[in-house]
């Protein structure tokens, strides 16, 4: 991922900054910015949160447990 998915992830979450930067000069992510994503993503499921990231551009899906995979159709 990029500057750009950064960019388009803080939008869908709601957790834009004013100048688009998330994290300091030692490359530490804002605590701030990082709560807010969280509390965005607490609101969905994991399928949820990927289909929206992926409408936005961001190549995203949810992280399943192992004993989910045995009932996925796909695998």
């Amino acid at each position: 991922h990029d500057d750009a998915d950064w960019r388009r992830m803080l939008a869908v979450a709601g957790a834009e900054t004013a100048d688009g930067t998330i994290v300091d000069r030692n490359g530490i992510p804002d605590p701030a910015i990082l709560a807010r994503i969280k509390a965005w993503a607490a609101k969905r499921t994991a399928a949820e949160a990927a289909d929206l990231l992926q409408r936005a551009g961001i190549a995203a899906a949810p992280v399943l447990p192992a004993h989910v995979l045995g009932s996925d159709a796909h695998l």
